[in-house]
């Protein structure tokens, strides 16, 4: 006999007007969050400082109300999905566990700097480099390689 095993399904209160399925987003935890009687939802099967995507949007009877962001949202689907971050280039080692610390940078207007400063992930962490998507053109002179990754727990 053959089992067959399937992944085990997640689950996040999501906003409807404002995501869509293919959307991503990093769970960060939120003092808003930790007194909300739907915590475990949002939180319990998850980690925090990972990156997921949303799968699938599924209609829910009712109406679940979001302290945080402050109106209704609904159930969604979701799967782990790797992070993107920019690393100097010196650092680059594929499929090997490193230190991961965000790029220091004041180039408010910079289009990279989501995935150098405000990339939501940790200030400092462990990190598996899965695959480099692109060098990018660094305003200010670094030589950095824009890489998926996945956070290690």
């Amino acid at each position: 006999m053959v089992k067959i095993y399937s992944k085990k399904k997640i689950f996040f209160l999501v906003d409807p007007e404002n995501t869509k399925p293919g959307d991503e987003f990093i769970l960060v935890k939120n003092d808003v969050c930790e007194k909300c009687r739907y915590f475990r939802v949002c939180f319990g099967d998850k980690k925090i400082g990972f990156n997921y995507r949303i799968t699938k949007i599924l209609k829910t009877k009712g109406e679940v109300y979001c302290r945080l962001i402050e109106k209704n949202v609904m159930l969604a689907e979701v799967e782990e999905a790797p992070i993107k971050l920019s690393i100097p280039s010196i650092n680059l080692v594929l499929n090997v566990p490193i230190s991961y610390t965000p790029i220091k940078c004041a180039e408010k207007q910079c289009p990279y700097i989501k995935f150098c400063v405000y990339n939501g992930h940790k200030l400092k962490s462990n990190i598996t480099i899965n695959r480099v998507i692109d060098r990018l053109d660094c305003p200010i002179g670094l030589d950095l390689l824009l890489v998926e990754a996945s956070p290690l727990s």
